[in-house]
C-alpha cells in the first residue's frame, strides 16, 4: 500500500429523526442515532462524484458522494461528524452532537438560505452564538464551511477554541491512512483501491492551530479534551480526523469568523502522484493559473509526460512551462496549468484534471473551477449567497479606488488608500479572498486596511471588495503585491 506523504438543489428537505442514542455495532464501534432531530440536504445531482449533504440541527454532518451509481457516504453514521465550541475551558455543543461535552447550546434558526447554502444558528444564552454556513456548488467535489463565533455577554471572552471533525469512510471502509498537508494546512485521510486512492481533503482556509489524524476516537477524544495533538497516523487505523482553530479572545458583541473547505475524490495514483487545489475561480470569458504538486514517490528518476484536460469542452486547460519534465527520485515539482472560461461560463463549473504518465502509467488529479462576473462576487463556489448585489445608480457619482497595494513597509503604497473615504460613512465594506471567505468588514472605511486578516499578512494575489449603502453598490479588485527585497 503506498502512503501519501503529506440545481437548483435537486431535492432539499427536512427529515425528522428517532430518540437519541448510542449502540455499539457489531464491530464494536459506537454508531450515535439522534432524536427529535431534523436535517437540511443541499446537492444530490446524481453526477458521477458530486455530493449530496446533510445538515442537521445539532452541529452533526453526513456527506455522500454518487460513485458507481449509487450515494457512498463519506461519514461513518448519521451523527459522527460536527463541532465543538471551548471558550476558557468550558466545552459548549448541541445535545446529540458527535463532540457533545459540556454546555449545551439551543438551536435558534436551521434554514436554506438557497439552494446552495444551508444556515444553522445555535446559542447560550448571554454567553455566545455559533453561526454555521454550509455551502455547496452542484457538480463539484468540495463542500464549504463557514462558522461565525459572536460574543453575547456584555464582556470580553477569552480563549477561544473552535474544532471540527469527523469518524471517516473511505470506499466503504472504516479503515484508512492519514497525512498532514503543510503547504495546504489541511490534514487528508486516504486509502487505495487497485491505482485508485480515494482521499478526503479537510483545509482550513482560516489557518487552523491545530489538527490530528488517525484513529477517530483519539481525534475526538483530544477535542473534547481541549487540544489536538497535531499528529497524523500513517498507519491503517479506523480513520478519523479534526481541525482546530483559536483565538485569544473576542471583544463584547465582537466575531470570530472561520472558513474551511473539504474535498472527497478519488484520484489515479501510480509511481507519480499529482496533487491538485481544493478549488480554483476564473472570470467569465477570463482566465487564472492552477499550481498542481507532482511527486515522485519512488528512490528512481523517471520521465514524465503531462497533460491537462478540461471538462465542459467549452473550457480549456493548458500545461505551462513544457509538458516533458524529469523528476529526480522523490522529487516534488510545482506545475502550472492556465484555465480560460468562455464568455458565457458565468455560474458554471468546470473539471480542470492534470495527467502525469510514465512508465509506471497515468497519474491524475482534478480542480473543480467555478467561473464568476468580471470583477464581481458572485458564484465563489457558494459564498455568493452570502449577500446580493442589486446595482442602482449610486448616493456618490464615483469611487476613486486604486486596484494595487504593495505592502512592504516602506511606508509607500502599504494601505488602501481611497481619496474620497469620508463619502462612504454609511456603507458598509466587506473584502474577500479568491475563494470567498470574508477577510475585512467595516461600516464606512478609514484607509486603514493594511492586507492583513487576523494579523498575519495575506499573500499576493488578487481580492475583491464590495461598498453597499441600499440600492447603491460598488465593487471591484484589488492586487496585492508583495515585493522582495
Amino acid at each position: 500500500m503506498r502512503k501519501l506523504t503529506f440545481l437548483w438543489i435537486l431535492a432539499f428537505s427536512m427529515v425528522t429523526l428517532g430518540s437519541f442514542a448510542q449502540t455499539k455495532n457489531s464491530s464494536g464501534k459506537i454508531d450515535i442515532t439522534e432524536g427529535s432531530k431534523s436535517f437540511l440536504t443541499i446537492g444530490g445531482d446524481s453526477i458521477v462524484g458530486s455530493l449530496l449533504a446533510e445538515i442537521h440541527d445539532n452541529t452533526n454532518m453526513q456527506i455522500k458522494r454518487f460513485v458507481n451509481n449509487v450515494w457512498q457516504k463519506q461519514i461513518f453514521g448519521t451523527a459522527n461528524k460536527g463541532s465543538l465550541l471551548r471558550i476558557n475551558g468550558v466545552n459548549y455543543s448541541s445535545s446529540g452532537g458527535y463532540y457533545f461535552a459540556g454546555t449545551s447550546m439551543v438551536l435558534i434558526s436551521h434554514t436554506i438560505i438557497s439552494p446552495n447554502h444551508v444556515q444553522s444558528i445555535w446559542e447560550t444564552t448571554d454567553v455566545v452564538r455559533l453561526t454555521q454556513d454550509v455551502y455547496y456548488t452542484t457538480g463539484t467535489a468540495n463542500v464549504r464551511y463557514a462558522w461565525t463565533v459572536t460574543n453575547l455577554s456584555s464582556s470580553a471572552i477569552n480563549d477561544i477554541r473552535f474544532f471540527h471533525g469527523q469518524d471517516n469512510t473511505l470506499n466503504g471502509s472504516d479503515m484508512g491512512y492519514s497525512a498532514w498537508d503543510a503547504l495546504r494546512n489541511s490534514i487528508i485521510a486516504y486509502t487505495t483501491s487497485g491505482t485508485d486512492q480515494i482521499r478526503l481533503y479537510f483545509q482550513g482556509i482560516t489557518v487552523p492551530f491545530g489538527y490530528q489524524g488517525g484513529s477517530y476516537s483519539m481525534c475526538r477524544s483530544n477535542a473534547i479534551a481541549g487540544a489536538l495533538a497535531n499528529t497524523a497516523t500513517e498507519t491503517n487505523v479506523d480513520q478519523g480526523y479534526a481541525l482546530e482553530w483559536r483565538t485569544e479572545s473576542i471583544t463584547a458583541s465582537g466575531s470570530y469568523m472561520i472558513n474551511a473547505i473539504e474535498k472527497f475524490s478519488t484520484v489515479a495514483v501510480t509511481n507519480i502522484q499529482v496533487t491538485a487545489p481544493l478549488s480554483g475561480v476564473v472570470n467569465a470569458g477570463g482566465n487564472t493559473e492552477l499550481t498542481y504538486q507532482l511527486q515522485n514517490l519512488t528512490a528512481i528518476a523517471t520521465e514524465v509526460t503531462l497533460n491537462s484536460e478540461a471538462t465542459p469542452a467549452s473550457w480549456t486547460a493548458a500545461v505551462q512551462g513544457g509538458t516533458t519534465i524529469t523528476l529526480a527520485a522523490n522529487e516534488i515539482k510545482n506545475i502550472i496549468v492556465k484555465v480560460t472560461a468562455p464568455g458565457n461560463a458565468e455560474g458554471t463549473t468546470a473539471s480542470v484534471i492534470l495527467n502525469a504518465v510514465d512508465a509506471s502509467g497515468t497519474a491524475s488529479d482534478f480542480c473543480s473551477v467555478t467561473a464568476e462576473a468580471a470583477l464581481g462576487c458572485t458564484d465563489l463556489e457558494g459564498f455568493s449567497n452570502v449577500f446580493t448585489l442589486n446595482v442602482n445608480p449610486p448616493l456618490m457619482d464615483k469611487l476613486d479606488a486604486p486596484n494595487t497595494i504593495t505592502p512592504n513597509g516602506d511606508g509607500i503604497n502599504d494601505y488602501w488608500i481611497i481619496p474620497n473615504a469620508a463619502a462612504l460613512a454609511d456603507y458598509d465594506l466587506t473584502i474577500f479572498n479568491n475563494l470567498g471567505a470574508t477577510i475585512y468588514e467595516s461600516k464606512g472605511y478609514n484607509n486603514d486596511w493594511d492586507c492583513k486578516y487576523n494579523g498575519n499578512e495575506l499573500k499576493s494575489g488578487t481580492y475583491y471588495y464590495v461598498f453597499v449603502n441600499g440600492s447603491s453598490v460598488f465593487k471591484g479588485f484589488i492586487t496585492v503585491i508583495r515585493e522582495k527585497n
